[in-house]
């Protein structure tokens, strides 16, 4: 049965309330750092015990949640080849706002995983290993990225969420020979909505570096995964 709408939008008015609080206590929080919102939609279109076809789109808010950066859609398929190991396949469509310059670029990709699972009593330990193959509109040469997440999971029983999870997600980039990223979730939790919905709550700490330079921003993100599955 569905929770109360009520309910629900008091409830993360909440939750984000309080993600807002552990940006501003936050330790590697300055003046400089940029507070940003993403938010997620996941459609689950097809799976059973060893497949799996979803759509997922992606709409970012940055600058201190004034300005639209980006969105995203994707396609993308799993599959698992046993218990502890899933294959994956993916494309991706982007574009991107430069809020300096307010000029948009857009990207395609092509993804590719290999993601290994290991169960450890009641979590479980969720490597997602993606190199992605990226076209930009003004470039006729394709750049590679390599992105490995660590990720530990764990169902919970309180109150009305059911999913805890953290992860650290690492960037690399061939070209310049760099890590050029971290995004770390410290902590999301999740919350069936329904028999077929689900809202993940997350806060990310994302850290970028400046070119090739020592120099990293970082920016703290607050975010939404809304899942539906027919």
């Amino acid at each position: 049965m569905m929770k109360p709408s009520l309910g629900i939008q008091s409830l993360r008015n909440t939750l984000l309330g309080l993600f807002t609080s552990l940006v501003l206590v936050s330790p590697t929080a300055s003046a400089t750092d940029d507070t940003q919102l993403w938010n997620w939609i996941i459609l689950n279109l097809w799976e059973n015990d060893t497949h799996r076809l979803y759509t997922y789109m992606d709409n970012r808010v940055s600058d201190d949640m004034s300005e639209e950066r980006l969105w995203l859609m994707s396609l993308r398929y799993k599959y698992k080849v046993n218990p502890n190991l899933q294959l994956g396949l993916g494309y991706t469509y982007l574009d991107s706002h430069n809020t300096t310059t307010d000029v948009w670029r857009d990207q395609q990709r092509l993804e590719f995983e290999l993601n290994p699972s290991f169960k450890l009593d009641e979590w479980k330990l969720h490597f997602r290993n993606r190199l992605e193959l990226r076209f930009y509109q003004d470039s006729d040469e394709a750049s590679y990225r390599f992105r490995q997440r660590t990720q530990l999971s764990r169902p919970i029983d309180l109150g009305c969420f059911d999913g805890f999870y953290t992860n650290i997600e690492t960037f690399y980039m061939p070209d310049i020979d760099r890590i050029n990223e971290f995004r770390t979730i410290p902590v999301g939790l999740g919350m069936p909505l329904g028999d077929q919905t689900k809202l993940n709550l997350f806060y990310m700490i994302q850290s970028q570096r400046d070119g090739t330079s020592s120099h990293w921003t970082h920016a703290h993100v607050l975010g939404t995964v809304l899942t539906y599955s027919f």
